[in-house]
């Protein structure tokens, strides 16, 4: 058998069990840090979900507006020309 120079160990079982640890460490980390992700994301997605519900209510009630001040505008002409009508009434009349 021909002597093979690769026999050898590259690494301790020291060295491999404290790099096993410290991946264990990353891993774990890692973990953590995409649970505070996904609970940002979440956060996030019911903030956006708020916000275009708050949107949509902002828009009914500036709509809502809108058109009270449309039927005020409409009823404070009808006074107005009833008015002027009444006037014109009394003064052929009068």
């Amino acid at each position: 058998m021909p002597d093979r120079k690769d026999d050898t160990q590259w690494y301790s079982n020291k060295d491999l069990f404290e790099m096993l640890n410290s991946l264990k460490n990353d891993l774990r980390e890692t973990q953590l840090e995409m649970r505070k992700y996904n609970d940002l994301r979440r956060t996030l997605n019911d903030v956006m979900e708020s916000q275009e519900k708050l949107t949509k209510i902002v828009e009914c009630t500036v709509s809502d507006l809108t058109k009270l001040k449309a039927g005020k505008a409409g009823r404070r002409q009808a006074f107005s020309d009833t008015r002027e009508m009444i006037l014109l009434g009394i003064a052929v009349g009068g």
